[in-house]
């Protein structure tokens, strides 16, 4: 029995309901010390309840790092408990945080573990000190697990680690939770819906939304578009709903029931801005998912312009006429959307477990 503490500054929705398919293997238990959620950059709390052992501190993300109630959190924890792995994030911000497990794992005799990025993130246009840091920080840990294949063989080729204390889980979502309420069907209705789903934020580039939306009715005139999501730039999207009949935002959801009750009536889905596990939550309905070139998450690897979606350009005109021609023809239109289920397949929870399961085991 291989017994998990994963450190989560911020564990949304999403986080839980994988780890709650990660902690039901009877190879290992899992305890996740959380901290509190940043409501009003849009997460929200899932409905379901935790199958894992939960423990919550007095702290944001924000401050996590720096927190009394972490530490004391952790020390006790690691006291009381005998952990085989404990988890931990690399970010430059929480520095302290690892530097403080690092010394911890000789003391208490658990492995240090990662699932993150390729590379810390935090100062642009200083790619070199980006990497060094990252290549020091990998050298605190047992071993990284990357959120992508491409992430790993990256950071392998660029000599930030070496190849045997690196591994990869393809991020994604409890696509069983989907799959319960969604079967793959095509939308052949003749109206055309577009959908944006996501938190409603500044790297999410709402104010593309609007000019893209409004490009498009002048070839689509009847074309609907459906909003997902809460958040600061909430004020943008009821805007667009004030001006627009056609337009519906349905507010924060994250019961995938409902979920699937509004992507049964879009085409595909589209956000011009940050795209991350969006595109794996398109593909797990089949969807083709649309965003503008640029500098994305790891998740951005899943997806092929023209085969399961379109990667634009950003020039409105343009781009809206590759998305008028994928939606008004038939064959093409179905091509894309079965690749798009076809690589959520690939993309399934089962998967994703059965790779944590061999890096943590390792």
């Amino acid at each position: 029995m291989i017994e998990i503490l994963w450190i989560s500054p911020n564990l949304n929705h999403y986080k839980i309901n994988f780890l709650n398919r990660l902690a039901d293997n009877d190879q290992l238990t899992l305890s996740v010390l959380a901290g509190e959620q940043p409501t009003e950059l849009g997460h929200r709390q899932g409905e379901k309840l935790e199958t894992f052992n939960r423990i919550d501190v007095n702290a944001k993300k924000s401050s996590f790092h720096i927190s009394p109630s972490v530490y004391i959190a952790i020390l006790r924890l690691l006291v009381y408990k005998k952990f085989d792995i404990v988890l931990m994030p690399i970010e430059k911000k929480l520095f302290l945080l690892i530097f403080f497990l690092f010394f911890l794992k000789f003391i208490f005799r658990f492995k240090l573990v990662s699932y993150n990025h390729a590379s810390t993130r935090g100062l642009s246009g200083h790619l070199r000190l980006d990497m060094m840091v990252t290549r020091f920080l990998f050298t605190l840990y047992n071993r990284v697990i990357f959120y992508t294949n491409t992430a790993r063989e990256w950071a392998v080729d660029s000599d930030l680690l070496p190849a045997k204390k690196a591994y990869y889980a393809n991020n994604t979502l409890n696509t069983d939770e989907i799959w319960k309420y969604y079967k793959f069907t095509l939308n052949h209705s003749a109206q055309k819906a577009i959908l944006f789903i996501g938190r409603l934020i500044p790297n999410k580039n709402l104010g593309l939304l609007s000019a893209y939306y409004k490009e498009l009715q002048k070839s689509l005139p009847d074309l609907k578009l459906l909003i997902i999501g809460d958040g600061p730039e909430a004020p943008l999207v009821q805007e667009l709903v004030d001006n627009h009949d056609l337009v519906s935002w349905y507010g924060a959801v994250v019961n995938e029931e409902q979920i699937a009750d509004i992507m049964r009536l879009v085409h595909l889905v589209f956000i011009p801005g940050w795209s991350g596990l969006s595109i794996v939550h398109a593909f797990c309905y089949g969807k083709p998912y649309v965003t503008i070139n640029g500098s994305h998450p790891p998740e951005f690897d899943y997806l092929e312009d023209g085969v399961n979606g379109l990667v634009l350009g950003g020039d409105v005109e343009k781009d809206c006429q590759r998305i008028v021609e994928l939606l008004n023809d038939p064959a093409v239109y179905e091509k894309a959307c079965r690749a798009a289920y076809e690589k959520a397949q690939e993309l399934s929870i089962a998967n994703w477990c059965q790779k944590m399961e061999t890096a943590f085991a390792a």
